[in-house]
């Protein structure tokens, strides 16, 4: 069973459309929350999509996501998470282990990096009810939270770099 904190924050989440744009994850939805729109992928990330990464992963059957094969990957895309809670851009978080430590990965909200990480993780935990799984997602989940503008908006990174704008 998903903690009432997991479930309120997925919901948080979904109703805002960021990580659950393309109405994946079915770890806690429920039929009062609205449908999302799918949203169009720019071409940038259509291209990164297709030359791996998390996306790759994201329509497999749901046996898929209980499988060693997906805990092997998920494995990886863990040692990409940065110490924040984000991942990286431009970078296949599935292919290899990260050689950097948490503290030295720079999250981003740009090209779906960190949306697409945590989705994939959310499946699997779904699948698998492994408590790391979580864990990464709702630290993906708080830096979405922390990093947001009084405003409403978001930066592309957090903490936004002093060089951009």
């Amino acid at each position: 069973m998903i903690s009432a904190g997991f479930s309120a924050r997925y919901s948080i989440i979904a109703a805002i459309g960021f990580v659950f744009a393309s109405g994946a994850l079915a770890v806690a939805k429920t039929a009062s929350q609205p449908s999302l729109p799918a949203m169009k992928p720019s071409a940038a990330t259509r291209a990164a999509g297709s030359q791996g990464g998390p996306r790759q992963y994201l329509d497999k059957p749901a046996a898929w996501y209980g499988s060693d094969e997906a805990k092997a990957v998920a494995a990886i895309v863990l040692t990409h998470q940065a110490a924040l809670g984000g991942w990286p851009k431009n970078i296949d978080t599935t292919a290899k282990p990260s050689t950097q430590s948490a503290d030295q990965i720079h999250g981003t909200f740009d090209n779906n990096a960190t949306f697409d990480e945590m989705r994939l993780l959310a499946k699997i935990y779904d699948a698998t009810h492994d408590e790391q799984y979580k864990k990464a997602v709702e630290r993906g989940m708080d830096l979405i939270f922390i990093s947001q503008y009084p405003t409403g908006g978001w930066p592309q990174s957090y903490p936004p770099d002093k060089s951009y704008h």
